[in-house]
This record gives C-alpha cells, structure tokens and sequence, in this order.
C-alpha cells in the first residue's frame, strides 16, 4: 500500500508550496470586489497539518470550510489535528465526496492532489465546474517529476535508452489514462523528460477538459459561463508540481471582476506562460540583510561590514530570486511553544 504523502513531508515547511500558498491569499483577497470573503466556503485537501485551512480561516474570514481525506484509517488523526470546529472534514476518495456536495454558495476549492494528473483527476474538474456558482475559484496542483531510472549501460546505448523512455511513457499512460503521443516526444523541443515539458503537456490536458466541461454546461444553460485563468504556476520542492486554475463567471460579472484587478499581481497568468516559483537558499542573517535594502536597485545594495560587494558573499542568481519574492518568503526558525 502506498504511503500517504502527508506521512513523509511536513507540507508547512515546503518554501516553495509557502510562497504558493501565501500568493493565493493575496488573490483571494481581492475577491472582496465580488463579495464578502466570509461568504465564501473553502474546500480542499486539508492532510494532518490544514495549514492552508488555518491560513485562509485566518486571513479571510472563511468559516464554512470542508476537507476532503482519502486515508479514512486515519480518521483519529485527522480528527484530532482538526484546527477549528467549523472545518468539516468528509472522508472518501474526491471522486466520491465532490458529487455529493451542494453547490450553493460561492467557493474557493483547491484540490491539492499530491499525485499524478489521471482519469480521477479530470473526473474532479467536471464534478466541480459543472456546478460550481458564479464568482468563484477553481484551482488544481499535481504531481508533474517523471522518474525514469536508468543503469549506466542504458545511458549508453541510445537504442536501449530511447526503449526505456517509450516503455516509461506507455505505462503513464496506461496508468493514467493520459495519450501521450510517444513518436513526438522524443523530439528534441518536445522531449518530455526535459525540463517542465511534461508538466505543458499535462497543462494542455487539463485545459483541454475545462473548455469541454465548460462547453457542455453552456449548452444547457441560458447565460454563457466563462472561465478566466489566473493561476498557472510551477515550483519544486523535491517534486517538480503544476498548479493551475481561475475564476468562473457569467455576463452578470463583466463590470465586477475587471474591478479586482487580479492582473496587477505579477504572478497571475492567463496564458500558457507560467509563473517559476524558485525559491533562494540563504541564511536568515543573509535574508535580513537583503530585507533591509530590498527598495534599492540589487547593484546598489551597499557592501557588508567588510567591505566587500554583497553579490561575493551571497550568489547574484539567489539575491535576483530573492528581490522577486521576498514579500512571500518563508522564514522557519524552531521555537517552543
């Protein structure tokens, strides 16, 4: 049996997932222009940590909240990590729990799957935009690392290397459903085991069945829905993970949503164009130090007490990573409590 992934990774100390998590908040915000916050209900994937529940509660407002929990032998657990009273937590895989839920209000749901995109998944996007109200968001994250392990001699033998990726690729996607055509993605652009290609594939997918879903809700509906991207990001955090998702609305949001300004947030994307969240490695005393002079221009930030240039002590490459994100960067110190 697999182990669950919130068994093996603290999900509140992952920098890059944090910085993820706080640039949502920051959008969720602006939904104000819509309606209160407090309005909304919040459906996720809350795991034993509900950092994100306890975030969103928090910062928003949010009271009407629903986790959904696949590990139901682990139904004490989750019980006894629950943050607030107020969060319900429905145990059961999403594809059985989604259908079931009313679809009343408007919501923030983020399925954070910690797996691969698959036939489950897609199944989610249609429960969900096929009822979801208008005015609210939708977002997915998936796992998008492909783990091709390969011994010294296929590496060297360009036929058994190509014959191991095509085995790899033709167990994807038998495994997930997914038509991954194996005589393009060899090629050298296309190659998916390069770089976040893969990931582009799986983001075509995933769009490809919200346009579809969104179709069919429109040929049975009066007012045309639309669907607006936002988010579309990419970060590793000893996984490479794609998130991506928006905002739903029909006509009666066009002189209401422009209002939110979302596109002011350098980190929204309506395009295929995604957003790298990568994250420096520095010392909280580097962090500080950056902190301090993080309005000035990087080449003007001033030298340390031994006179030496900043950028000879702390790598330009993580300072330009830094100045990007700072206002989102994470810093854990070890407390007791």
């Amino acid at each position: 049996m697999k182990m669950s992934s919130y068994r093996k990774i603290n999900y509140a100390l992952r920098p890059a997932k944090n910085i993820e998590r706080k640039m949502l908040l920051e959008t969720f915000r602006k939904l104000s222009f819509i309606d209160n916050l407090s309005n909304y209900r919040y459906i996720g994937f809350g795991s034993t940590y509900f950092t994100d529940f306890e975030l969103f509660h928090r910062e928003l407002n949010i009271i009407n909240m629903i986790s959904i929990e696949k590990d139901k032998g682990s139904r004490p657990r989750f019980e006894f990590n629950r943050p607030y009273s107020h969060v319900k937590i429905e145990f059961g895989n999403s594809n059985d729990i989604l259908p079931r839920l009313e679809y009343k209000q408007k919501d923030i749901i983020w399925l954070d799957y910690d797996g691969q995109l698959n036939k489950s998944t897609l199944d989610d996007i249609d429960t969900v935009l096929s009822n979801i109200e208008m005015g609210s968001i939708f977002l997915l994250s998936i796992n998008v690392e492909l783990h091709l392990s390969l011994c010294d001699e296929d590496k060297k033998d360009p036929k058994k290397f190509i014959k191991k990726q095509k085995e790899y690729i033709d167990t994807i996607n038998q495994q997930t459903g997914l038509k991954i055509d194996i005589s393009k993605f060899l090629e050298p652009k296309n190659n998916i085991f390069k770089e976040w290609n893969f990931s582009k594939k799986c983001q075509n997918i995933i769009n490809t069945q919200i346009e579809k879903t969104i179709q069919d809700r429109n040929n049975t509906s009066e007012d045309k829905i639309k669907y607006q991207q936002l988010f579309n990001f990419h970060y590793n955090d000893g996984a490479k993970m794609l998130t991506i998702g928006g905002i739903i609305s029909d006509s009666s949001f066009d002189e209401i949503i422009p209002k939110c300004k979302f596109e002011e947030l350098f980190f929204t994307s309506s395009t295929d164009e995604s957003f790298l969240i990568d994250t420096p490695n520095l010392t909280y005393r580097e962090i500080k130090y950056l902190n301090k002079y993080i309005s000035l221009d990087i080449n003007k930030i001033p030298k340390d007490g031994s006179n030496k240039k900043i950028d000879s002590i702390i790598p330009l490459n993580d300072i330009k990573k830094f100045h990007k994100i700072y206002r989102y960067f994470p810093t854990f110190t070890e407390a007791n409590l």
